[in-house]
């Protein structure tokens, strides 16, 4: 903007000397320090309110991003919730069936006929193969009594 160096100064301070005397110095150069404040606290009022609109501005666009997230949040947590809901549905109704049959109530099938369930019969001694014997291995058992012991 201005370019004053040191020899400009001194050139501004010699012709101020000369125009408004060495008796008026003084006064003059408290009156332009007054003004130079004056102006000072003017420009610092005015950064302060143009700092406080953009931090009110960037309080509502923050409120409005938190608004956001929250809403966002909540959707999702819906849309979990009902994808919870239609997972378990179908497990709910097999369960209520199998209840159905282990209770002994008549269910139907597809073809609207009864649906009978088939119990395995049980498996007795003789049904199983018989157990090879290894001829390193002893057939029976040792006893123990208090004698060997």
């Amino acid at each position: 903007m201005f370019d004053l160096g040191w020899s400009k100064l001194i050139i501004i301070a010699m012709l101020a000397i000369v125009v408004v005397g060495p008796k008026d110095l003084p006064a003059l150069l408290r009156t332009i320090g007054k003004f130079v404040g004056q102006i000072r606290r003017q420009a610092e009022e005015f950064r302060r309110q143009f700092d406080e609109a953009m931090k009110d501005t960037e309080l509502d666009q923050i409120r409005k991003d938190v608004e956001d997230i929250k809403r966002t949040a909540t959707d999702s947590l819906r849309d979990i919730e009902r994808t919870a809901e239609d997972s378990v549905k179908p497990l709910e109704t097999t369960a209520a069936e199998i209840t159905d049959l282990g209770n002994g109530s008549a269910a139907t099938a597809s073809n609207g006929a009864l649906a009978e369930v088939p119990m395995p019969s049980p498996i007795s001694a003789t049904d199983l193969p018989p157990m090879p014997t290894s001829p390193a291995l002893p057939t029976e058992a040792p006893s123990l009594t208090k004698a060997s012991a």
